[in-house]
């Protein structure tokens, strides 16, 4: 069900609001009724779901916020971690589309009326196969939207200082739909998730990526290879350092590789303008400069990386694409378990503060400088810690700036989710870009 408190779990009442606000803790009535509540539940605000806590990536989130003693707001990766499992149910999707899992969360009442196969307003009473129930309790912009028509529902994962990480399912839609432009004034349906065994209501416990030893949490793990696996070689010859991060092993450095693993040649592309889309796979230097990469790797289009696979949001994704054989290109989700990892390891958070993770993850070399406190560009010395050592390949002409690593998940037809570090910031970001970008590429062995 919705969560419908109108109290936090020490006592503190949650204000009922008459106006959107980011910063002030709100909740609201469903369709402005009062008489909604007891079967949708409340609309909040992200302030009052995160009650003061900071953003997560880390799965368990490790946010109480809103929910009561012993549960959490789910964090984006968790989210993922449900629908993927979802997903893989044949019993659960519709039409043989593993994307089409809507009506299988939805409730079976409340919904639109629609005519389209799979749709969650089709035929209502064949939804709901997980009882997970989903209510469209509609949402709060300023003004109430979309009663009977959708379910947005938060996570605890910002996408920036305005926007956060949601869920959305619609009466006319066939599948979960997964938005990072919410701004955090909405006012959107909660549900929490219990907490793991042993684990605290802020902080939270060992995430899915950690390893079993519960008093190992401050303990500095640096730049240790995979075991059995210290190094992997290309189809070209080129040699890569691995690094092991939790229960995942990746390349430490950034692929370089001209072929494809059954020898196929990835083209060059020379050209220097931004107003030219080529939709083909390549190969890019970084500053379209060949002595850049030895260092930085080259730059990739994603059908190139993907080699004509799929996209896929499953951990492991399953798509070897540009990767070594026994390697595999990683999907969003993978990246969220990497960053959920070192987010829950104190010796690779800057300054205590959650999600401050981006000096532990990036090299100590070639990044730009910045005075700003805990951002990758100040005091490169004190840069990674995990051994990761993300380097600034830029996306053409950015290098030292900007570090932008493909995933095999797709955002909608034309974009893709993508990972990018910024010199200047703490954290690392999830943001979404065209097919036709260039973009970095690391591997996880499989």
């Amino acid at each position: 069900e919705n969560l419908k408190t109108t109290k936090y779990a020490n006592g503190t009442t949650i204000p009922l609001g008459t106006t959107a606000s980011t910063y002030s803790a709100y909740r609201y009535y469903p369709d402005n009724d009062s008489a909604n509540v007891s079967t949708y539940g409340y609309l909040y605000n992200w302030a009052a779901v995160m009650n003061g806590s900071a953003s997560s990536e880390a799965n368990p989130s490790g946010v109480q916020g809103i929910c009561p003693d012993g549960w959490h707001v789910p964090s984006d990766a968790e989210w993922i971690e449900l629908t993927n499992y979802v997903s893989s149910q044949s019993q659960y999707v519709c039409g043989g589309d593993e994307d089409n899992i809507a009506k299988a969360l939805a409730s079976e009442e409340g919904w639109n009326n629609n005519t389209e196969n799979c749709a969650v307003g089709n035929n209502p009473i064949a939804n709901n196969a997980t009882g997970f129930s989903v209510r469209p309790a509609g949402n709060y912009d300023g003004y109430y939207d979309d009663f009977g028509s959708f379910a947005n529902f938060w996570s605890a994962t910002q996408d920036d200082s305005d926007n956060a990480y949601g869920r959305d399912l619609g009466y006319y839609g066939a599948s979960v739909y997964r938005d990072g432009n919410n701004y955090k004034y909405y006012g959107y349906s909660v549900r929490c998730v219990r907490n793991e065994e042993g684990s605290g209501s802020e902080g939270g416990g060992d995430n899915e990526g950690g390893d079993d030893n519960p008093d190992d949490n401050d303990t500095t793990v640096t730049a240790q290879p995979c075991p059995g696996t210290p190094t992997v070689t290309d189809v070209d010859g080129n040699v890569y350092n691995t690094v092991q991060i939790g229960d995942q092993c990746w390349m430490r450095e950034n692929l370089r590789t001209t072929k494809y693993a059954n020898g196929t040649t990835i083209p060059l592309n020379t050209n220097t303008s931004s107003n030219v889309t080529i939709t083909g796979p390549y190969r890019k230097c970084p500053d379209n400069n060949s002595s850049n990469v030895v260092n930085y790797g080259y730059l990739y289009s994603w059908v190139a990386v993907m080699n004509a696979a799929a996209g896929s949001t499953a951990t492991p994704s399953g798509v070897q694409g540009i990767c070594p054989d026994g390697w595999h290109v990683p999907s969003d989700a993978e990246w969220s378990q990497l960053l959920g990892y070192v987010g829950n390891k104190d010796s690779f958070v800057c300054d205590i503060t959650e999600g401050n993770t981006s000096k532990a993850l990036s090299d100590s070399i070639n990044w730009s400088l910045s005075t700003a406190q805990c951002a990758v560009g100040n005091d490169l010395s004190s840069n990674n810690a995990t051994g990761f050592s993300i380097r600034p390949a830029g996306s053409g002409s950015t290098v030292g700036a900007n570090a932008y690593f493909w995933s095999t998940t797709i955002s909608d037809q034309e974009r893709v989710w993508v990972r990018n570090w910024c010199y200047a910031s703490r954290t690392g970001e999830i943001v979404f870009r065209s097919k036709y970008d260039s973009f970095s590429v690391r591997c996880v062995r499989n």
